[in-house]
């Protein structure tokens, strides 16, 4: 493989990253129930995809599929099955769910990063 296509999985050393490349932490597929508090609201969901600084989350049930998705710019909470309790905010809306950057610092985002590694590597033995 050739040394500029390198990217490491989550982090790491910026020379080896293309240059364009804004994400700090690779995207992982991902399948975890999530419930999601938005002000009075509880919603059900999925995961489908996670980083080390945010998530693409999607509603389970058709009902919901018809909600509008929490707002642009607003913090929720999500309890993430077997990852955590976070807060983050809702940074996008796209065709099949929505994405949130979570509120947290650089070292938690490492340690998430490494937890959800760990993770993926026990599931994949």
């Amino acid at each position: 493989m050739p040394q500029d296509d390198f990217k490491p999985l989550f982090g790491g050393n910026e020379d080896t990253a293309k240059p364009d490349d804004s994400r700090r932490y690779a995207r992982l597929p991902a399948r975890s129930a999530v419930t999601i508090y938005d002000g009075e609201r509880r919603r059900q969901g999925h995961v489908r995809d996670i980083s080390g600084s945010g998530a693409l989350l999607a509603m389970d049930s058709e009902l919901e599929t018809f909600d509008e998705p929490p707002e642009e710019g607003r913090y929720i909470d999500m309890d993430i099955e077997d990852v955590s309790y976070l807060g983050g905010q809702v940074v996008r809306h796209l065709d099949d769910g929505f994405a949130v950057r979570f509120d947290m610092d650089d070292d938690e985002c490492r340690n998430l990063a490494d937890e959800i590694i760990s993770q993926q590597l026990s599931m994949s033995e």
